[in-house]
């Protein structure tokens, strides 16, 4: 998914809606919610929690990077120092492995990360199907990806053995719609 208008700075009415979305999905792994701002994908998460205490890694353009800086105040760093990462291009395996973790006494120092896919799925539909619970799940509920790798989704769950250390992740599809899958969740991939 790639960005075609220049990137605004959001007002605080639109940062605040995000931001309350952000924190509802967190709260229902794999529940899908629509953003109002379809076109940013997933540079909503640095937009709308970036500042100028924040260290944000943005995987994409260069324009799109500085352009993330301008509109937030925050400091562009590597994926090993961020601490909001947007992932606009392919990300691999190898990516979310560099992610900070946090540990058992500083969890909060753990990443937080948006990463762009083609499509989300209520069902079982999609070319990867996710099977999540744990807290905000009541039994369990069905997430299905499509333009992700096996692979990513498996360094992400690698990622998060070690609750509370771990990373929240979002996941945007092309269509703005956004899920979670925060570092307390239990995930299966079928």
């Amino acid at each position: 998914m790639t960005i075609a208008t220049k990137l605004e700075y959001l007002d605080h009415f639109a940062s605040q809606s995000i931001f309350r979305l952000l924190l509802e999905t967190l709260s229902r792994p794999g529940q899908i919610s629509q953003l109002a701002q379809t076109e940013l994908g997933a540079l909503v998460l640095p937009l709308a929690l970036g500042d100028v205490h924040t260290r944000v890694a943005v995987c994409a353009s260069e324009e799109l990077q500085n352009d993330v800086v301008w509109a937030t105040g925050a400091v562009l760093t590597g994926l090993d120092d961020a601490d909001l990462v947007a992932c606009c291009e392919d990300i691999d395996a190898a990516s979310i492995k560099q992610l900070r973790r946090g540990t058992a006494l500083v969890p909060e120092l753990g990443a937080k990360i948006a990463i762009n896919c083609h499509q989300l799925h209520a069902d079982a539909s999609g070319e990867l199907t996710l099977t999540l619970s744990g807290p905000g799940v009541e039994g369990s509920i069905t997430l299905g990806l499509d333009g992700l790798a096996r692979e990513v989704v498996d360094a992400i769950i690698e990622a998060n053995a070690h609750f509370p250390a771990g990373i929240d992740v979002w996941f945007v599809d092309q269509s703005g719609h956004l899920a979670a899958l925060p570092r307390s969740c239990r995930v299966e991939v079928r």
